[in-house]
């Protein structure tokens, strides 16, 4: 029986969706490689409105969630989405990144408690803190630390996937 099994589990291809929330989710999204061994990786962009994104995502095994926690529409759409595909049964993940200080208190203090609605939506969460990841890479331009941070997003996203 265990060996029927085996080979049952490994003969499946795990179906992945990176979804990302806005402009700072997307950008990640379109970095993000094409196609992952043995898995099938569904890109998915989110710009405008939350649609309905069950019929998108059904029959998955895994949504990575990316959204940047202080724009309005990200805060509010990554627990949303986050919410359906785990009521579908998917094993949800969450990756936001906090604005920079620099961006204003209140776009941080939005981010800061998006966290809360976000990490009650899914199984795992990583939360980056953008000024953290600047600090210890002082030589960096604001452009070049959002490219690092998108980078190491993906990179992120890859570690989970191996797990799997």
């Amino acid at each position: 029986m265990g060996t029927e099994l085996d080979n049952i589990i490994k003969g499946k291809k795990t179906i992945v969706n990176v979804i990302g929330i806005g402009h700072g989710g997307s950008n990640v999204v379109s970095r993000f490689k094409e196609y992952v061994e043995g898995m099938v990786v569904n890109k998915i962009y989110m710009s405008d409105v939350v649609w309905d994104i069950e019929d998108i995502i059904k029959g998955s095994d895994v949504s990575f969630i990316i959204a940047c926690l202080g724009s309005n529409f990200c805060a509010g759409a990554a627990p949303v989405i986050a919410c359906k595909s785990r009521g579908l049964g998917i094993t949800t993940v969450g990756i936001g990144t906090l604005p920079f200080r620099f961006e204003g208190k209140t776009k941080f203090s939005k981010a800061l408690e998006s966290v809360g609605y976000l990490t009650q939506e899914v199984d795992a969460a990583c939360i980056i803190d953008s000024d953290y990841y600047i600090r210890q890479h002082t030589d960096l331009s604001v452009n070049e630390a959002f490219l690092k941070i998108d980078a190491w997003v993906c990179e992120i996203i890859n570690k989970y996937i191996s797990l799997i």
